[in-house]
C-alpha cells in the first residue's frame, strides 16, 4: 500500500490532461500499469455493508473511495499490458455504483398484508376527504362535482412548458454529445507536420498550451449550452410568462435533471477519451447516441453504457402507477382544500403575533407531514418506477428504508438514493479527489450547502418568492444533526427524534411558505433592491393588522 501511495503521489504531480482531473489521471502514463493504486477494494454484485470496508459516509452501493471512471463499457486493455495490470485496471474501472436487478422496497413491502393495510388506510382517508368535499359543495354551492379549479390553475400554460422542455431536451441531447465527440476526435486524430500520428497524450506532453486550447474550444459550446439553454431559458420563460407554480416546477426540476445528466455523461466519458489516447491505455469507444438517449430517460443520474434490463414491460404495473399518481394529485388537492386553506383563512383579519405563528406551525404539522409522505410516494416511488418500467430499467432502488433511520446521516443517504448517488459520485467524490480524504468533513459540508442552495433555488423560482426557510433548516439544523447524530446509534429513541424533527420541520415549511405566498398577494410590492427581494414580507404585512 505504501508503494502504491508513492506511485499515486508521483503521478498526481506529473502533467495532467486537459479535461482529466488529477484523481483520474493518477497512475496513467508510465504509472498506468497500476491504475488502481488508490483502490481499496472492488465493487461486486453484492452490495451489503459487510462486503466492503466502507468510509465513514457509507453507502451500500459504493466501496471505500469515490468512484473514478476509466471506461464504462468494460473494454479489454491492450495486449501490451500484463495480466496483473489489466486486472488492476479493471478493478479500478468497476469501482462505483453497482447496478443490479431489484424491486423498489415499497413494492416488496406492499406484498405483506400488514403493510398493505396502511396503504388501504391512506386510500380510505382519500375517499373520506372526497366524500366530505362533495357534501360541502352540495350544501354550499349546490354542485355535484368537486371544484378542482385550483389544481387546474396550477398547471396552466402547458403549451409553453412543452415548447421550452422540447428545446431543453434537444439541446441536452445534441450539445454535450456533439462537443464530447468533437473533442475526442480532435484529441486522438491530430496529425503532426511530418505526417506521423500524434495522439492526444503526446500532444498534452509536448504542447500543453495547444492541448488546453483544443479542450477550451470544445468546452465553450458546452458551457454556453449549460448557461444559456439550461440556466437562463427555463427561468426566463417561467418569470416572463408568469407560469403557475406546478408548471414552473416541471421546467425547473427538468432543468436541474438535465444539468445533472449532462454533467455525469461528460464527466464519465472525458477520462475514457483521455486514457484511450494513451498508447497503453484501454481501447474503448465513445457511447452511441442511442446509449446516451436511453440514459437521458432512464431513472438514474449515474451514467453507464448499459444497465440491467427487464425482458418486458408489465403494462398492468404501468397502469397501476398512473392511477396512483392521479390519486396523489387528488389527495394533494384535498389536503390543501380541507386542511391547509382553512388553517390560514383568518390571517387577513387578525394581526400576526408570535403566539399565532406557533399555533399555525402546530396545526400545519399534520397536513405538512401528509404532503411530505405523498410527495415521496408520488415521485420517488410512482414516477420513477413508472419510467423504470417503461424503459425496462431493472434496478429500482430509488430509496431505502429512510423511515427506520436513527440518524440524519442515514436519512439523507436513504431518502433519495438517486440524487445521493450523483452527489456522492460526481461532487463529494471529486472534492475528495482534489483535496484528499483529510478534508472529508469539509467536503461533506460543501455538499450540504450546495444541496441546500439548489433546493432553495427551486422553491424561489417556482413560487416567485424568497423565504429561505429550507436553506436555513438545511444548513443549520440539517448539517448539525448530520454531524452530531452518527450511524452508531441503535436505540429506537433516535428514530423517534428523527420523526419529531421531520414533522416539526414540515409544519414550519408549510406555515412560513404559505404566509409568504399570501403576503405577496395581500400586500403586493415591487422590490427595488436585492435586500427588499430577499427580505420576507409576511411579518410586516400581517403583524401590523
Amino acid at each position: 500500500m505504501a508503494s502504491s501511495d508513492a506511485r499515486c503521489r508521483h503521478a498526481s504531480s506529473s502533467p495532467s490532461l486537459p479535461g482529466l482531473r488529477n484523481g483520474d489521471a493518477h497512475c496513467v502514463d508510465e504509472h498506468l500499469k497500476d491504475a488502481a493504486c488508490r483502490g481499496q477494494g472492488q465493487a461486486t454484485g453484492s452490495t451489503s455493508p459487510g462486503d466492503h470496508n466502507h468510509c465513514s459516509d457509507p453507502s451500500a452501493e459504493f466501496p471505500c473511495g469515490p468512484h473514478t471512471a476509466l471506461s464504462s463499457n468494460g473494454a479489454p486493455l491492450e495486449n501490451g499490458l500484463h495480466d496483473k495490470h489489466r486486472k488492476s485496471a479493471e478493478a479500478h474501472e468497476q469501482r462505483g455504483k453497482v447496478f443490479r436487478p431489484r424491486s423498489s422496497l415499497l413494492d416488496e413491502m406492499l406484498l405483506v398484508n400488514h403493510i398493505r393495510t396502511i396503504y388501504h388506510i391512506f386510500l380510505a382517508v382519500l375517499l373520506l376527504m372526497a366524500v366530505a368535499s362533495l357534501i360541502l359543495d352540495i350544501l354550499r354551492h349546490g354542485r355535484l362535482l368537486p371544484d378542482i379549479s385550483f389544481v387546474i390553475s396550477c398547471f396552466g400554460k402547458l403549451h409553453l412548458v412543452a415548447l421550452t422542455w422540447g428545446a431543453m431536451f434537444v439541446a441536452t441531447l445534441l450539445v454535450p454529445y456533439g462537443a464530447l465527440h468533437a473533442w475526442a476526435r480532435a484529441w486522438t486524430l491530430l496529425q503532426p507536420r511530418r505526417g506521423a500520428p500524434l495522439r492526444g497524450w503526446a500532444l498534452a506532453r509536448s504542447s500543453p498550451l495547444l492541448a488546453g486550447a483544443l479542450s477550451a474550444a470544445c468546452a465553450l459550446p458546452y458551457l454556453a449550452f449549460v448557461l444559456l439553454v439550461l440556466g437562463v431559458l427555463p427561468v426566463r420563460v417561467s418569470v416572463a410568462h408568469a407560469l403557475p407554480p406546478a408548471s414552473r416546477f416541471i421546467l425547473i426540476l427538468e432543468q436541474v435533471r438535465f444539468v445533472m445528466k449532462a454533467h455525469a455523461f461528460v464527466r464519465d466519458n472525458v477520462p475514457r477519451v483521455a486514457l484511450s489516447a494513451h498508447p497503453r491505455g484501454p481501447n474503448s469507444s465513445l457511447p452511441s447516441i442511442s446509449q446516451y438517449l436511453y440514459y437521458l430517460f432512464c431513472p438514474s443520474l449515474i451514467y453507464r453504457d448499459s444497465y440491467p434490463r427487464n425482458p418486458s414491460i408489465r403494462w398492468d404495473y404501468v397502469r397501476t402507477k398512473l392511477a396512483e399518481m392521479a390519486c396523489i394529485f387528488v389527495y394533494g388537492h384535498f389536503i390543501f382544500q380541507c386542511l391547509v386553506m382553512p388553517l390560514f383563512q383568518d390571517v387577513q383579519r387578525e394581526p400576526l403575533t408570535l403566539e399565532r405563528l406557533v399555533l399555525y406551525v402546530c396545526h400545519a404539522m399534520v397536513p405538512g407531514t401528509l404532503l411530505f409522505i405523498i410527495t415521496f410516494f408520488a415521485f420517488l416511488h410512482c414516477w420513477l418506477n413508472l419510467f423504470g418500467e417503461l424503459m425496462r430499467f431493472a434496478d429500482r432502488m430509488f430509496y431505502k428504508d429512510w423511515w427506520n433511520s436513527r440518524s440524519f446521516a442515514n436519512y439523507y443517504r436513504t431518502w433519495n438514493v438517486v440524487v445521493h448517488d450523483w452527489l456522492y459520485t460526481y461532487f463529494y467524490g471529486d472534492l475528495i479527489r482534489v483535496f484528499s480524504r483529510r478534508y472529508r468533513r469539509a467536503a461533506m459540508l460543501i455538499v450540504f450547502i450546495f444541496s441546500a442552495i439548489v433546493h432553495e433555488y427551486v422553491i424561489t423560482v417556482c413560487f416567485g418568492l424568497f423565504c429561505p426557510v429550507m436553506l436555513f433548516l438545511f444548513i443549520c439544523f440539517g448539517t448539525m444533526l448530520n454531524f452530531l447524530l452518527h450511524d452508531g446509534r441503535s436505540n429506537d429513541v433516535w428514530n423517534i427524534f428523527m420523526w419529531f424533527a421531520l414533522i416539526l420541520g414540515q409544519g414550519v415549511l408549510v406555515t412560513l411558505y404559505f404566509l409568504e405566498w399570501s403576503a405577496l398577494r395581500d400586500c403586493p410590492s415591487k422590490p427595488e433592491t436585492v435586500w427588499e427581494f430577499i427580505t420576507p414580507q409576511f411579518w410586516s404585512c400581517y403583524a401590523s393588522r
